[in-house]
């Protein structure tokens, strides 16, 4: 009985040794195996069919035949959920990489026809919203960096109804599309924006303000009405049209006599989240 034992523990030895080659093993090749095994047991015993200790010697075998069998179809199983997953990610990273080349042809093309004409125009559009889908998936909101941030560069007084603030003293200007001269913002590609302003009226005045779209207010301020000079800020999302313009002006009537607006410390910022269709 013993030597059965340990002729079954080196058979299972040996299958768990090949296992890591795929192909090398079958439900049918162990179960030959195992045979042969029962029969040169069945023939070093003479006959001895009554043997109960014969009996037990087979009835280990197939027992150990049916665990061979078992872990056979689950290493199969396993081997081919990992090859299904192997080629998903080989997809993957050919698809990534066919959309990249094509990027790298619009770029190119875009360059070899100059960048004034109307084919470049729309060539280049496209690569942008190629960019954002390719992108899209990794977190990255715009391959199209548009932000701007600035402040008034002296101090304003006695502001008046609906007048607009000029934030002359340029922070930063990605994209160019904040214009100094007129304190307007123009959205050079469709998407969501946001933008914030801060104002810092004179000690015991008050006024209101507006972030407004094309003269149209979407975002108040209210600043002042303290014993020192009082902050008012705030902050708004929202979406552009090509062409929209964005800029910042005094309420046509809510804003105290003689207030005064204190420059360094009164800006308005915007940026693209991300562009849309």
């Amino acid at each position: 009985m013993l030597s059965v034992r340990m002729d079954v523990l080196g058979l299972i030895w040996f299958f768990g040794l090949c296992s890591s080659v795929e192909g090398q093993l079958t439900v049918d090749g162990i179960r030959s195996v195992v045979q042969e095994l029962v029969e040169e047991r069945l023939k070093s015993h003479s006959g001895e069919w009554e043997n109960r200790s014969l009996w037990e010697e087979v009835a280990f075998l197939r027992s150990a035949q049916g665990r061979l069998e078992a872990e056979l179809k689950d290493m199969q199983t396993i081997i081919k959920e990992m090859s299904d997953e192997n080629e998903n990610s080989k997809q993957k990273i050919d698809e990534l990489y066919e959309e990249n080349l094509e990027l790298k042809r619009m770029v190119k093309d875009n360059m070899d026809h100059g960048a004034g004409t109307d084919h470049s125009n729309e060539s280049l559009a496209h690569v942008r919203t190629k960019s954002v889908r390719f992108l899209a998936n990794s977190g990255v909101p715009s391959t199209s960096p548009i932000a701007f941030s600035a402040r008034l560069s002296q101090n304003i007084d006695n502001v008046h109804d609906n007048e607009i603030f000029f934030f002359n003293n340029l922070i930063t200007n990605f994209g160019n599309a904040y214009n100094k001269n007129n304190g307007m913002f123009t959205a050079p590609l469709k998407g969501i924006y946001a933008f914030y302003s801060s104002i810092l009226a004179s000690s015991g005045k008050s006024l209101e303000a507006h972030i407004v779209r094309n003269g149209n207010e979407f975002c108040n301020l209210y600043a002042g009405d303290m014993d020192f000079w009082g902050p008012g800020f705030n902050m708004a999302i929202i979406e552009l049209e090509v062409g929209d313009a964005v800029w910042v002006k005094i309420h046509d009537k809510y804003h105290g006599a003689g207030v005064t607006v204190d420059g360094p410390w009164t800006s308005f910022s915007g940026f693209l989240l991300y562009e849309t269709e």
